[in-house]
């Protein structure tokens, strides 16, 4: 059994961390703009991008 957990928790500690505004593929916490995983600007549109995603707004 401790080799099926270790198995899985390698697996997980290789799953890229993301922001989690829109697309932004920086790590949480960053400074600067949200950028997607693209390279373009979260806020600006990415024709053909299939993760691009405008952040979303608070109110």
């Amino acid at each position: 059994m401790s080799a099926e957990k270790n198995l899985t928790s390698s697996l997980s500690a290789n799953k890229p961390v993301y922001c989690g505004v829109g697309s932004c593929g920086k790590t949480p916490g960053h400074d600067g703009i949200h950028r997607c995983r693209c390279g373009r600007p979260v806020d600006e549109p990415a024709k053909g991008c299939g993760w691009h995603r405008a952040p979303e707004v608070s109110s």
